[in-house]
């Protein structure tokens, strides 16, 4: 997220503060405690669950007995993402539904609202937007997030943090329903707030957004203009001093990129050297299996091809999606190479298309970028009967 925060992370009392007692901390001012407990939703950041419990414990501690709404809303939201985390959505969506949170142009309430109580509720909207994209209720997620807009015509900044996140969320969601020139035009838009010098600084975001609009031109038929921006945010990254997040989903997006224009050499020298490094996530597993199981199933490897189609299978078990379109795509690319192999075809283009219409309104279409040219790919070799 942009950093806007008027807290102060590396307080010289942080330290004693994460251990001080109740009492210790109800003793500090009102105004220091406030300002303790968003540092420590800060530092809840940092990664390990055990980590992450303690300190927003702490923080809410804290701020015991503090009738401030964007804490207590910050409070929320950081429970929310822990309970998501944990694979515990029906806690994460409890822990936003409260009331006296609820704050919108539409529903303010007697009080009046300024633009950080305003930010907190686009906030908690992103959070929800996030509980429902777990349970591939897209159409419910894009609804929440086109319901929220900043306060006035000058946003604040706090507000034009939330409204980036927000275009680069809906970018992201429309792009999973097809919508993908709706979705290069959100992104777009968050680029170049990116863009804007205000004071805001948008490093942590940027290797999200370059990924976003990679994939998005991608599915585009654009695979030239997608390797030239995720260069570019390289290069970028490449002068910055700054500790930024991992490369690796940049990576991926360009080996796509490279395979979508026929360098299969070059995808797969940079898959191999991804995969040579600890401590991937399994997203990143999961596109990296993909990937270099299409440059050697396209190069007739097929012992190799289905090898990494079983690692994609293996990691794809370990997400918790409904809907499955990526696990059939997967399934139809192990039958295609066991049929090159000569095995018995276990599944057809058909079979498939009928399972996808059995698939619920608003669900997930398009997660990975170039399965659906993939899917082209295979019905084009005409092994395994047409659709």
């Amino acid at each position: 997220m942009a950093s806007v925060s008027s807290t102060k992370l590396f307080l010289p009392h942080l330290r004693h503060a994460l251990y001080a007692s109740p009492d210790e901390l109800q003793a500090l001012s009102v105004e220091s405690r406030a300002d303790l407990a968003l540092s420590l939703l800060e530092a809840s950041r940092f990664p390990g669950m055990a980590w992450k419990r303690f300190v927003v414990d702490q923080a809410e501690v804290a701020a015991r007995g503090i009738q401030d709404r964007y804490l207590r809303s910050a409070i929320s939201q950081s429970r929310c993402l822990l309970s998501r985390i944990a694979g515990d959505i029906d806690r994460a969506a409890l822990v936003l539904r409260n009331p006296d949170q609820d704050v919108g142009p539409n529903n303010m309430g007697a009080q009046p609202v300024d633009s950080r109580q305003y930010a907190a509720s686009g906030q908690e909207i992103l959070q929800q937007a996030l509980n429902c994209v777990q349970v591939e209720e897209i159409s419910a997620a894009r609804g929440l997030l086109e319901g929220w807009s900043q306060l006035g015509h000058a946003p604040s900044q706090i507000e034009q943090a939330v409204l980036f996140r927000r275009n680069l969320m809906l970018g992201r969601l429309l792009r999973f329903q097809g919508a993908f020139s709706e979705s290069l035009a959100r992104l777009e838009e968050a680029q170049q707030a990116a863009r804007v010098p205000n004071g805001l600084v948008f490093d942590e975001d940027l290797r999200d957004l370059a990924c976003e609009l990679a994939d998005t031109l991608r599915e585009l038929d654009d695979p030239a203009s997608a390797e030239r921006l995720l260069r570019e945010e390289m290069e970028r990254r490449g002068r910055s001093g700054s500790s930024l997040p991992s490369s690796s989903p940049l990576d991926l997006c360009l080996a796509e990129a490279l395979f979508a224009q026929s360098r299969l050499d070059e995808a797969e020298s940079l898959c191999l050297e991804v995969q040579s490094r600890p401590d991937l996530l399994k997203f990143e597993r999961l596109r990296l299996h993909i990937t270099l199981a299409k440059i050697r199933h396209v190069r007739s490897a097929n012992e190799e091809a289905l090898a990494c189609w079983g690692e994609a299978m293996k990691a794809i078990g370990k997400f918790r999606l409904t809907n499955g379109r990526t696990t059939r795509v997967i399934v139809v690319s192990i039958c295609d190479t066991l049929s090159v192999l000569g095995h018995a075809s276990l599944v057809s283009f058909r079979q498939v298309a009928a399972l996808d219409e059995l698939a619920r309104p608003g669900v997930i279409q398009h997660w990975i970028a170039g399965l659906r040219h993939w899917l082209e790919y295979l019905r084009s070799q005409d092994r395994l009967g047409s659709a």
